[in-house]
């Protein structure tokens, strides 16, 4: 498995004994590969540059993913994994529709790379404490202090200038 790089569409789809993933070499995720793995809680991606439409959807027990290598996430990539609370992207430029939609404790986005990653969609965050519309405690999604005004400045990311916060080291 240290040789694999891509992870074909629906290769682990409802795999409910998996609670972890180790893949020092994988580049690519296609479609749905890990979608409804209900016990799946810990993911090591570390080369990991494209994830697909709703790779990780439904993934219950996911609390917390670091992906630095990241660019492209997909549609609905993480919708609907309740307990997601953290998750850091250091290299991202395309976010797209849905990728973090009714993840309803996501309290906590790092965006740490040096330049302000392509919103598909202004619903990102649907349905999570980083809605501009949440009701209760909002969440924040952290940006290198340098960049929070380019945030702002961008259209797509308008509806969440209030949840851009400074990150300081």
């Amino acid at each position: 498995l240290s040789e694999l790089t891509t992870i074909k569409q629906y290769a682990f789809y409802g795999c409910n004994s998996l609670r972890t993933i180790d893949f020092p070499n994988v580049t690519t995720i296609n479609y749905a590969a890990f979608a409804n793995c209900e016990v799946l809680s810990n993911l090591k991606l570390p080369k990991v540059t494209f994830i697909d439409t709703e790779c990780f959807a439904s993934c219950r027990f996911l609390m917390s993913v670091s992906l630095p290598t990241l660019q492209t996430l997909g549609q609905g990539a993480f919708a609907s994994c309740p307990n997601l609370i953290n998750v850091q992207l250091s290299a991202i430029t395309s976010i797209g529709s849905s990728a973090f939609a009714n993840c309803q404790y996501l309290k906590s986005v790092y965006l740490l790379g040096t330049s302000v990653p392509r919103l598909v969609n202004t619903n990102a965050f649907e349905n999570t404490p980083l809605s501009n519309t949440y009701q209760g405690t909002p969440g924040s999604i952290y940006v290198p202090a340098s960049m929070v005004a380019n945030y702002q400045a961008t259209p797509a990311w308008a509806p969440y200038s209030s949840r851009i916060t400074a990150y300081r080291e």
